[in-house]
């Protein structure tokens, strides 16, 4: 299968570069974007050469946002983002009890035409969303090493963690890379020591060593598309333009199922989906490795 593959994207990649066929498929792909993917997708095979079920390269990077509590940078494929988290400390209320993480999502016009300027895309509303549930959902108590105050003494601050993140170029599946972008920035957080004077108010203490977050279990998305009889992991922005319908299967990093996202579209089989179950498996394994990569350098 894999040699059947390789065999067809040569041979489509050599008609699509040929010297003398170039122009005229370049307009074709304009004209008639989806009769040239189905092109394609009839011989298993996509137009940059990956297969049905594969993952753009993936690459992290944390730390690199100096005024920054914690922060990372993502590729996926072409499709960029920046996350960065801010700490503060305040008053427990009984939505939270030992602090909060809350996550904010801005797609604007510099990273692509789709988006304007001044009100919030819909897109961004609806995927900060999704990522403060799966935050809720997922991650339980990340503060255990970071408390404030003595232990045991019924301490009156908590952690708020209010996390940024940037598309800086968009080439579609945004909710991956997104996801990923969070999860590495969360990772990277280190919170001063600090204590509670008898006025109320909050100091660091120095000489103390910095805490980190408790995330040892953490959601990894993989994100589906769906045209015709065909179901694409990790759909590019182009191909997000014809899809029929898409949907995003989550795993915590120790196996556990968290959830299936499907906003409307095309229904997919219980078959097809047992098998995106399957390849989301794959690729937590392939996203812990690259995280555990990225915390020992």
């Amino acid at each position: 299968m894999t040699q059947h593959i390789t065999s067809s994207a040569q041979e489509l990649g050599d008609l699509l570069h040929g010297s003398e066929c170039t122009s005229a498929m370049e307009s074709f792909r304009k004209i008639y974007p989806s009769e040239f993917y189905r092109k394609f997708l009839v011989h298993n095979v996509r137009p940059d050469g990956r297969s049905l079920s594969s993952v753009r390269q993936t690459t992290v990077s944390c730390g690199s946002i100096s005024t920054a509590d914690g922060s990372s940078f993502v590729k996926l494929g072409q499709t960029a983002m920046v996350a960065g988290v801010k700490a503060e400390v305040g008053a427990p209320t009984a939505k939270s009890p030992v602090g909060q993480i809350v996550v904010n999502v801005e797609l604007l016009p510099i990273c692509s035409a789709q988006f304007r300027a001044g009100k919030p895309a819909e897109q961004a509303q609806v995927l900060g969303e999704f990522l403060n549930d799966l935050v809720c959902s997922t991650l339980k108590n990340p503060f255990q090493h970071a408390t404030i105050g003595p232990q045991g003494s019924g301490a009156r601050l908590v952690w708020y963690l209010y996390v940024d993140i940037y598309c800086l170029n968009y080439d579609g599946n945004i909710y991956d890379a997104s996801l990923l972008a969070l999860i590495a920035a969360l990772k990277n957080v280190r919170l001063p020591a600090v204590d509670i004077s008898q006025d109320g108010t909050a100091f660091v203490k120095p000489d103390h060593a910095m805490a980190s977050l408790d995330i040892s279990d953490y959601p990894v998305a993989l994100t589906f598309g769906t045209v015709d009889e065909h179901i694409l992991a990790d759909p590019t922005g182009d191909e997000e333009l014809l899809l029929h319908g898409s949907f995003t299967v989550v795993y915590g990093s120790k196996g556990g199922l968290c959830s299936v996202v499907k906003p409307g579209g095309a229904a997919v089989s219980s078959e097809s989906l047992q098998q995106c179950m399957h390849q989301c498996k794959q690729r937590v394994a392939d996203v812990v490795a690259l995280i555990d990569a990225t915390e020992q350098q």
